[in-house]
């Protein structure tokens, strides 16, 4: 039970970041430099949308156990960006659609025999990132259906899922990096440990 408090703990501060993100820096930029047409109702696409990218991570880390790792934070910013509004009738469906979208893709391509899990090995990147790209179409086609979107706006959504998890992928590679030169600097103050 501690675990799966923590992960929650983690993979909603997580999400609430990369949202926050987006609302603060990432959207005011875009806003300056592009419009994308759509419908009076659904809200602008990021191109950039990071959340995605931590789904896709999250998903992949706690497999299953990322809809309630992610659902607390995915549903503070629902209500962020949304308000009360967005926890009647229909507005609700993006929220479960978008915490749900990448376990379930990744258990659809464990059942075709392709299992991408964290604890399968060693990380396959290339699998993890076609796993993510497959679950922004879902989630794209699924949202924008919910919303009753225009195309532009879905291939909005899609653009900035797929543009948010390669961003976040990027990220996590700086970190791992930074952490690994980290622990190959002696805690003395002396040169690099020899590897």
């Amino acid at each position: 039970m501690r675990a799966l408090v923590i992960e929650t703990f983690a993979g909603s501060v997580a999400y609430i970041l990369a949202f926050t993100l987006v609302i603060l820096v990432i959207g005011p930029v875009q806003s300056a430099l592009i419009t994308i047409p759509g419908t009076p109702d659904t809200p602008d696409p990021s191109l950039l949308f990071l959340p995605h990218g931590v789904r896709i991570l999250i998903a992949w880390l706690f497999k299953w156990r990322a809809v309630i790792a992610l659902l607390p934070g995915a549903a503070i910013m629902h209500f962020a960006f949304l308000g009360s509004a967005g926890f009647t009738g229909y507005a609700l469906l993006p929220l479960f659609i978008g915490v749900t979208v990448a376990p379930l893709t990744f258990e659809m391509f464990k059942r075709l025999g392709w299992n991408l899990d964290a604890g399968a090995g060693a990380p396959r990147w290339r699998g993890v990132m076609l796993v993510g790209f497959c679950a922004s179409i879902v989630n794209s086609l699924l949202t924008n259906y919910a919303y009753a979107a225009s195309l532009p706006s879905y291939i909005g959504y899609l653009i900035g899922d797929f543009f948010g998890l390669f961003f976040a992928f990027l990220i996590l590679l700086a970190v791992f990096r930074a952490l690994e030169r980290r622990a190959n600097i002696d805690p003395t103050g002396g040169a690099p440990k020899e590897q």
